[in-house]
């Protein structure tokens, strides 16, 4: 169940994005927050969801930040995978990052999600599994974006990354904007 919110809430974003071009803005604010921070344009909306609650807990939330108008944005779903202090869950990277690219394809208001192949990197040493995509909905422009998933397993999170980008943006633009928010990502007790 928590999957399928989540999903819905990624395809969600995706189509405010594609409604809205990039604005910039070279102030920067601070998410901080269950063990983690990362920074985002001053200007940029912010709202948090739940994943398993309405409301975000210690469990998991949704951050979604974008622009008022224009393409961009970002959305970060996370979740901790300490269920409790005796166990923990482990993720498949391959299976989450498939798992959001194919229930956005199948939401309504998107006609095709076309990505590329899925590339591997890394975020302080963490495996992670990323790639470009482009998403056309059914009505409106159609938008460029790099779909992520790590797991930072010192501090038992588990995080998906979307970024959303005006479709005319070339792979480099797109590769830049991602990595500002990566670069920005850290955790409690790192740097």
């Amino acid at each position: 169940m928590f999957l399928r919110k989540r999903l819905i809430l990624t395809c969600i974003i995706l189509l405010i994005a594609i409604i809205c071009p990039t604005s910039c803005s070279q102030e920067y604010t601070t998410f901080n927050k269950y063990g983690f921070s990362f920074q985002y344009p001053q200007d940029y909306s912010f709202k948090e969801f739940g994943i398993l609650e309405e409301d975000g807990t210690t469990v998991g939330s949704q951050i979604q930040v974008r622009p008022d108008k224009g393409f961009g944005g970002l959305q970060v779903n996370w979740y901790n995978t300490r269920v409790d202090e005796y166990s923990m869950v482990y993720y498949k990277l391959e299976d989450s990052l498939q798992a959001d690219f194919d229930y956005i394809e199948q939401s309504e208001p998107i006609a095709t999600v076309d990505r590329g192949d899925v590339l591997e990197g890394e975020k302080d040493g963490n495996r992670m599994l990323y790639s470009y995509y482009t998403v056309t909905p059914m009505e409106g422009d159609k938008a460029r974006g790099i779909g992520a998933v790590f797991h930072y397993s010192e501090a038992a999170r588990f995080i998906t990354m979307f970024t959303t980008n005006d479709a005319s943006c070339s792979d480099e633009e797109i590769l830049k904007d991602f990595q500002k928010y990566l670069d920005s990502f850290t955790f409690e007790g790192t740097s």
